[in-house]
């Protein structure tokens, strides 16, 4: 966690903890010019100054006067930064600190400027730095002449000193004088003319960066202080020579940076004196000529970086980097070098990396490599090389890279790569090569790259027992192979064969004119074989394809070649034999062929080829059916190509079994049988078949054919063209209306017939659940469907039908209007009464719960004096926990009278009237919807239904004769005794048809027969006699 200066009061800052890089405003601008910035720092904690990270840094805000503004960035004990914005003058920085640490590794200005009277130190001090070990200031900005030493005062321990980008362009000769630590000075990106002793006072200076300040010249002596300098950067000035004696007194010297200057010449002693040097980079200058022996005394040299000198350096002298054993790397690329001396290398036995590119070299002397076996890497690409003496790299067995790429090279001798027994990589493309001796590699046996692409190469061939070997045959280890834009004309042997680690064969763009079997087995798994560009010239069928698109399934062989054919071709067909995929493909296509002709003689010795499936074209002829295939063997034909004949109709038994193929488009078929269509829809093998362009009959019969092709089953190519005859509507688009139209309308005339029906029955359905309560008012006050009303016997083992509950002042009411109306009529309910069943003298709590328990209803009558009743409220709760123990409507409310607003019922009432259905007196449907709520009588519903059954019949009552004077009155008859004894006394109703006549009952009113000796005689003479109300009161049992 980081720290941020915090705001308080205008002149008090303290410190939080927070996340780093938050500005916090330190000081407002409306401070006057001498008011100091006050900053206390006192909550810090002492490990985050002893053991600093980069989260822990303290960053401060501040405005001064005329819109300047600071941004400090301190990490304690490391660095302080002062990033400046509208600077005008240090005398507006008033910044007096406790800030941690006096101490710090860095001190940076950026984006300031300097001030005469305030130096760079006593800004340091006003916020309590002492100690400094570097010191940057970098304005970006031209500050011209204006640089004193005592705008760098008060830093007299700082090690590094950088003054870049300011637009220095003079400075003072003492100005270095209080740093008499200094170890490292950076003056680049300035404009600088160094005045003569300006280094006289830092004796302990061991780097000097002067680089781009685009000095003209530097006097000799400049440098004779710098005894223990080490590093000289000198690039991008205007330098167009060196005075002789500058560099003598560097003898500590390792590194000299010259390059991006002027020079033209270098004195043959002007690095005499750098005994240590170990770099030197010269590049980018304008030398046409260097003296001899350069270099002779710098015998610690180990990089030279002699690079683009405008190409007008066209020769080296002798010996340039001879005997300098220390050499490893020499780049010479880009100088316009044309001769090269034989002794140039000789006795820089340490080189690795040389770097010849982008000369004009035409040739190389022999020796010129003589002593470098240590070279690792040489490029002699982008020059203009025609020819290379044999043995040139005889030294450099160490050689792993040559690039010789971008030449004229015309052929490679045999003994030109002699000597490079690690050589990896060799690249010669794009040179104007023919030959390659076919011994050239014989010792290049580590070679795992060789580009030779570009070129004009035919590889002269050797042939050894009968193979035909490349030149690169003796390298094992080969990798890639690049021969692309050549005149080879074969794949040899050895790269199929002997190059095991071959992985990448490019022979794009070649003359190659024959391809074998055998030139694609190569032993190299891992092998990728570019052949771009190559086009087949034969055989018919694959002529002009390029070699990339060929797929072995093009490839064919005429029958009679090949080895395992055991099966005769048809008369007047071509036979092939496609190995990739073991297919026999006859051809009989377009030989107007009226049928399939096979020569039978000694058809018995042969058999079809094993493992072989058959494709038979016979594409283009006048074939009328399919034809017979039995002598071919039916169970291996697989294709059957018979597009273009005149085939009408398809017969089962010629359809062979294992068929994958059928093609039948452009025929004169006009309808497919069932038993066709089934070996279709139901094939496992068949995956494509072909129908379009035929005369197809669209009626009813062919519907099982449009559901066919509509459902998808196989791929049926063009299938947007198969077509009714006459008509150009494709069956995809059809439907089977378009088939049968007759019969799609009555389907349909009854499809809407049962939806408008279903939708009659829904809106019944609907308006019923809607208002059913209605209807089943209306239906039970005229006796209609009362089964579908009538209550079930749950309730018949309670005595009452209702208890009604009434205030004793609407006592005239229930006695006068409502008992009187629900005892009587067709239909009686018996009524349970305060008045008339109460047991004088019980409990009343008690005579409520039983009278509620025994009756089937209860019907409160709703009035403002039931309302203010308290045994009202006592009988309503009664009723109303009996119905919701049982779950069903027990109470019936009737609301006479005006009651007011519901708000002022109790809570219990109140929500049952807001949940419930009431009867209101007055309403002109009062007594349905009353009966219509007391409970329903089952008799009711049964009397109904025996009216309908006693329409046509006489009830007749058979009477025990020991019993008939207790029903009949009128006289005493004879009887004589029984013979025996009844089990009970019972009554027997018979039913007596109109048309039937009895045994027992003699329809003559006025005689009487006899049963069992007993007097017989008549109870009635008509069922109509019987009221039906005693019909309701008879039982009917079987004794």
């Amino acid at each position: 966690m980081g720290h941020v200066i915090d705001c308080r009061t205008p002149s008090t800052i303290r410190v939080r903890k927070a996340r780093p890089s938050v500005y916090v405003k330190a000081c407002n601008t409306s401070r006057t010019y001498d008011q100091d910035i006050a900053v206390y720092i006192d909550s810090v904690d002492p490990e985050i100054i002893d053991n600093p990270t980069y989260s822990n840094e303290i960053e401060i805000y501040c405005q001064a006067e005329n819109n300047s503004e600071f941004i400090l960035n301190i990490h304690p004990k490391d660095y302080l930064q002062i990033t400046c914005q509208n600077w005008e003058r240090w005398e507006n920085f008033r910044f007096t600190s406790t800030l941690p640490g006096k101490e710090l590794n860095s001190l940076l200005f950026r984006i300031c400027g300097l001030s005469n009277n305030v130096s760079l130190g006593d800004v340091a001090k006003q916020m309590g730095v002492e100690t400094v070990n570097s010191l940057l200031f970098q304005s970006f900005n031209n500050l011209g002449d204006t640089l004193t030493r005592k705008q760098l005062q008060g830093f007299p321990m700082v090690k590094k000193l950088i003054l870049s980008n300011n637009g220095f362009s003079k400075v003072p000769k003492d100005l270095l004088m209080d740093f008499p630590e200094l170890e490292r000075l950076d003056l680049h990106e300035n404009h600088l003319e160094l005045p003569l002793g300006i280094f006289d006072f830092t004796p302990k200076l061991k780097e000097l960066e002067l680089g781009n300040n685009g000095m003209k010249t530097i006097k000799a002596g400049m440098f004779d202080k710098l005894e223990k300098l080490n590093f000289l950067n000198i690039w991008g000035n205007q330098l167009t020579e060196i005075e002789t004696g500058l560099f003598d007194k560097l003898i500590l010297l390792q590194s000299l940076d010259l390059s991006r200057n002027k020079l033209v010449t270098l004195s043959p002693n002007v690095f005499d004196g750098l005994k240590k040097l170990e770099k030197l980079h010269l590049s980018f200058n304008n030398f046409s000529s260097l003296p001899e022996g350069l270099f002779s005394q710098n015998k610690a040299l180990q990089t030279v970086k002699l690079i683009d000198n405008h190409r007008n350096l066209t020769s080296l002298p002798d010996n340039l980097f001879a005997n300098l054993t220390k050499l490893e790397l020499v780049l010479l690329k880009k100088n316009g070098l044309r001769i090269l001396p034989e002794n140039l290398f000789w006795g820089a036995s340490s080189l690795k990396n040389i770097s010849l590119d982008s000369n004009f070299l035409v040739t190389l002397p022999k020796n010129i490599f003589k002593d470098l076996e240590n070279v690792e890497k040489l490029e002699l690409n982008f020059n203009n090389i025609v020819t290379l003496p044999d043995k040139i790299f005889y030294d450099m067995n160490k050689l792993i890279k040559l690039d010789l790429s971008m030449n004229r090279m015309v052929s490679i001798s045999r003994h030109l790569f002699d000597g490079l027994k690690s050589l990896t990589e060799l690249n010669m493309e794009k040179n104007k090569l023919k030959t390659i001796d076919s011994n050239t590699f014989t010792h290049v046996r580590n070679l795992r790259i060789a580009k030779f692409s570009h070129n004009e190469l035919m590889l002269n061939s050797s042939e050894y027992q009968n193979v035909n070997l490349s030149p690169f045959y003796k390298c094992d280890l080969l990798e890639e192979l690049y021969l692309s834009n050549n005149n080879i004309s074969e794949i040899y042997s050895d790269w199929s064969i002997s190059a095991t680690n071959l992985q990448l064969l490019d022979l794009s763009y070649n003359d190659i004119n024959i391809i074998s079997m055998e030139d694609l087995q190569f032993v190299s798994n891992k092998i990728k074989v570019n052949l771009r560009n190559l086009t087949c010239i034969e055989p018919n069928g694959v002529d002009e394809i390029e070699i990339s698109r060929l797929h072995s399934k093009t490839l064919k062989c005429v029958e009679e070649e090949h080895l395992y054919v055991k099966s005769k071709c048809p008369i007047g067909c071509v036979c092939w034999i496609i190995p990739e995929d073991k297919t026999r493909l006859i051809d009989c296509s377009y030989k107007n062929f009226s049928e399939l002709l096979i020569d039978k003689t000694g058809m018995n010795n042969l058999k079809p080829v094993k493992d072989y499936h058959i494709k038979l074209n016979m594409t283009g002829n006048t074939l009328t059916e399919i034809p017979s295939i039995e002598l071919l063997g039916s169970e291996y034909v697989t294709d059957l190509i018979l597009s273009n004949n005149n085939i009408i109709k398809i017969s089962l038994n010629k359809l062979p079994k294992n068929l994958q193929v059928l093609e039948l488009d452009n025929n004169n078929i006009s309808r497919i049988n069932l038993d066709v269509l089934d070996y279709l829809k139901n094939s496992t093998s068949l995956k494509k078949l072909t129908l379009h362009k035929n005369p197809w009959k669209c009626d009813c019969d062919a519907r099982d054919l449009l559901s066919f092709i509509q459902s998808k089953l196989i791929d049926i190519p063009d299938l947007g063209k198969v077509t009714c005859n006459n008509k150009n509507i494709s069956m995809l688009e059809m439907t089977i209306n378009d088939f049968c139209p007759v019969e799609t309308v009555i389907i349909v005339g009854i499809s809407f017939t049962i939806a408008l029906l279903c939708l009659f029955i829904g809106g019944l359905v609907a308006l019923y659940y809607r208002y059913q309560r209605e209807i089943k008012v209306w239906l039970y006050a005229r006796q209609f469907c009362l089964w579908f009303v009538t209550e079930d016997e749950l309730d018949k083992d309670k005595i009452y039908d209702a208890f009604i509950s009434y205030s004793h002042k609407d006592e005239e009411f229930v006695v006068n209007e409502l008992v009187p109306k629900l005892e009587s009529g067709s239909r009686p309910y018996k009524l349970c009464l305060h008045y008339r069943d109460w047991l004088a003298g019980e409990w009343i709590p008690t005579q409520i719960t039983r009278s509620v328990e025994q009756s089937r209803r209860t019907i409160v009558i709703v009035s403002p004096n039931f309302l203010e009743s308290v045994w009202g409220a006592m009988e309503f709760r009664a009723a109303h926990r009996q119905a919701m123990s049982e779950g069903r409507a027990r109470v019936i409310l009737i609301l006479y009278g005006d009651i007011g607003p519901t708000d002022n019922l109790d809570a219990e009432f109140k929500a049952y009237i807001s949940m419930n259905t009431y009867v209101k007196w007055g309403d002109p449907w009062f007594w349905d919807k009353l009966r219509y709520a007391l409970p329903h009588p089952p008799e009711l519903t049964r009397n109904l239904v025996k009216k309908k059954i006693f329409e046509k019949h006489y009830p007749c009552i058979q009477i025990n004769a020991e019993k008939k004077e207790l029903i009949y009155p009128f006289g005493i008859l004879d009887t004589s005794p029984a013979v025996t004894t009844p089990p009970a006394d019972s009554l027997k109703v018979f039913i007596c048809d109109q048309n039937d006549k009895d045994p027992y009952v003699n329809s003559d009113e006025n005689e009487i027969t006899k049963l069992n000796d007993s007097n017989r005689f008549n109870i009635v003479p008509e069922c109509e006699a019987i009221h039906i109300n005693l019909i309701n009161k008879i039982q009917c049992t079987t004794v």
